[in-house]
């Protein structure tokens, strides 16, 4: 054990395309899905929440691989271009479908941490 009661043992997550996830901080739990595997140490999510009673997708963000406390499932492409409609209110801007559609063919990767 480290220091503060931490494992030093190696830790590892695979990261895909649509993998839903939940992050514990500061008490409160919020729901992710992985938009993109990213590079190095680091990966891109977008936070799901309602919009008129729908599930919805806000702008994405960068996340790390101890952001994943417990994985919860696994979108479909096509699920997450709805989730973004539904966030938009409108169908999604042609660029991030194409952002989308162009990640949802990347590989998952595993991040070592």
């Amino acid at each position: 054990m480290k220091e503060g009661g931490k494992d030093s043992e190696p830790k590892s997550v695979e990261i895909r395309f649509g993998m839903v996830f939940a992050r514990w901080f500061e008490k409160k739990c919020s729901i992710y899905v992985v938009i993109d595997v990213g590079k190095s140490n680091w990966f891109e999510t977008s936070a799901m929440m309602q919009v008129n009673g729908k599930v919805a997708f806000c702008l994405p963000g960068t996340a790390a691989p101890e952001y994943v406390n417990l994985v919860l499932g696994q979108l479909t492409k096509e699920q997450i271009l709805e989730g973004y409609d539904n966030w938009y209110e409108e169908p999604t801007p042609k660029i991030i479908v194409d952002e989308i559609n162009k990640n949802a063919a990347k590989p998952p990767r595993t991040i070592n941490y």
